[in-house]
């Protein structure tokens, strides 16, 4: 079983605000994350998000577009082969300079989004 635990950060601490058990051990679908988000939109409203961090396994075209109807800005680790614009993640990874860790990248459609 695992679950889909969503946080908030305050003065640097991660506080458990919601969750969702989920019935199987793989990841989360993309109902289940729209319909957690809703929960939170009932505490917070969604101007107060400053950016919600994700991991890789959160992506997909109709949770980003969801994201972006909602006006929730969305920073996210992506996979190696993601495609970005014609190139893979991991091409726009291999331009990074030696002690960087990752880069941000500006007007670039990933999954139909800017």
């Amino acid at each position: 079983m695992n679950v889909l635990l969503l946080a908030v950060i305050w003065r640097g601490v991660a506080i458990p605000l919601l969750y969702e058990l989920l019935p199987h051990g793989g990841g989360s679908h993309t109902e289940i994350r729209h319909t957690l988000m809703d929960d939170a939109l009932c505490l917070l409203r969604a101007a107060d998000i400053r950016v919600l961090y994700a991991d890789r396994e959160f992506v997909g075209y109709d949770w980003i577009q969801g994201l972006a109807r909602r006006g929730i800005p969305i920073c996210v680790r992506l996979r190696s082969d993601t495609l970005m614009d014609d190139w893979t993640a991991k091409d726009w990874l291999s331009r990074l300079q030696t002690g960087h860790a990752g880069l941000l990248v500006d007007d670039t459609v990933v999954y139909g989004n800017r």
